[in-house]
């Protein structure tokens, strides 16, 4: 594989997924200061690379300068140098090795410990990187021969003195756990780390400052002035922000102009509001809402009406990526399109619904709590409304994007404001 550089990043992927197996995808290195780069991945690696050659080709390569290799799938962790000659005193067997712009890549096959990223560790200048990394591949082997097993016995990095105890900072989920995590740590930043982390938890699910602290205090089996800097430190990064009271006194809105109904559909679809499209099943609905994401990124109207462009995120409760892909492809055929057209739209499966709400203040529009279109814009108010439309007036085609029969708007909506 010498001389890869000269060969295109798709080129080069497709023949590292051939040659070792690995699970290869885009990447777009952009040079900084210091002669560093900045990684942009065009792609959401850690599930969609691959070593299946069409799934690689699939991949958004056109802006790809090189390319990404997951570790844990791959089966391997790489020692990486980032200064010559910075791991020579470190021992190591012999194995693959490649070479890139400050250093080299020495690569082996994963242990069955759970070996994470670190830096400048076990060396000055020498990172490794193993579960939950990548490396960029350049392609260039410097010392070809087969992929030794991985050369250190024992965990490298801040987690190395800490035996198995069944809970890590990553899993730990009660305060036992975070007492046998703080027992067992081997530096007094991993103890800090656990108070921070413990911290963070108890802020995100609303437990008040005084009792984080009176409750860590409580199991903490050493406290001093900087665990309290740890507590602060986790509340200040994942306490929610106070909100303001959405009650206010009817009479202060005496002499102030009424604000004009903001509009997503004219007289169907109001902005800032909470829409319920309803209907049978199989009648379309879901369509329907991808139809009108589309509609307000590409510009193309709504079954004959228009709509203000803007970003969208779409979350689809029901339809997997693959179900996506197909409806998606055939709305822009209909409408003259192409996925160019679709900048601005991020769709997302159910997979993340839970984890991303919580952290989302805007809920605009939804469709039979399966799919939930999300413009960005700030929500004042609540407001739920329910259009009234006939199931058949919602009956669509597959593969196109025209209702059968538009929607009845004589009939009036109902709006109520929920103050909460």
């Amino acid at each position: 594989m010498d001389g890869a550089f000269a060969r295109s990043p798709l080129d080069l992927a497709l023949e590292l997924a051939d040659t070792y197996g690995w699970n290869v995808f885009p990447v777009k290195l952009v040079p900084k200061e210091g002669g560093k780069h900045k990684k942009i991945y065009l792609c959401k690696w850690g599930s969609e690379a691959s070593n299946a050659p069409e799934v690689i080709e699939a991949l958004n390569w056109r802006e790809a300068t090189h390319v990404g290799v997951s570790c844990k799938p791959s089966g391997v962790w790489v020692v990486d140098e980032d200064r010559e000659g910075a791991a020579d005193g470190l021992g190591l067997t012999e194995t693959l090795v490649m070479a890139t712009p400050r250093g080299r890549h020495f690569v082996y096959r994963s242990a069955q410990f759970d070996q994470r990223n670190t830096q400048s560790d076990p060396a000055p200048a020498v990172d490794i990187r193993a579960n939950g990394g990548m490396f960029v591949c350049y392609g260039d082997v410097i010392h070809d021969a087969d992929i030794a097993p991985w050369p250190f016995s024992k965990l490298i990095g801040k987690a190395k003195e800490a035996p198995d105890t069944g809970a890590t900072r990553d899993s730990y989920k009660t305060v036992e756990d975070y007492q046998r995590l703080f027992e067992n740590a081997g530096t007094d930043g991993e103890k800090h780390a656990a108070t921070r982390d413990l911290a963070a938890s108890l802020a995100a699910q609303g437990v008040s400052k005084d009792f984080a602290t009176g409750l860590i205090q409580f199991v903490c089996p050493v406290w001093d002035r900087n665990l309290i800097n740890s507590i602060d430190s986790g509340f200040a990064k994942f306490a929610p922000a106070g909100r303001e009271s959405r009650f206010f006194p009817a009479e202060t809105l005496k002499g102030k102009p009424v604000p004009p109904r903001e509009w997503l559909v004219q007289g169907l679809v109001p902005q800032k509001t909470v829409t319920l499209f309803s209907g049978d099943g199989g009648t379309g609905k879901s369509l329907l809402a991808l139809q009108l994401a589309v509609a307000v990124v590409a510009g193309t109207g709504w079954v004959g009406n228009a709509t203000p462009t803007g970003h969208v995120i779409f979350l689809s409760a029901e339809d997997d990526a693959d179900e996506l892909h197909r409806r998606l492809d055939d709305i822009l055929r209909s409408e003259g399109r192409d996925y160019d057209d679709l900048e601005g739209l991020d769709e997302t499966p159910v997979t993340v619904l839970n984890a991303f709400l919580p952290a989302t203040a805007v809920v605009p529009f939804r469709v039979m709590d399966s799919t939930t279109v999300f413009p960005y814009s700030s929500v004042p108010v609540k407001v739920k409304t329910a259009v009234s439309t006939p199931p058949e007036s919602t009956t669509i085609l597959r593969g196109t994007s025209r209702v059968a029969t538009p929607p009845d708007t004589s009939a009036p909506s109902r709006a109520g404001v929920d103050p909460v």
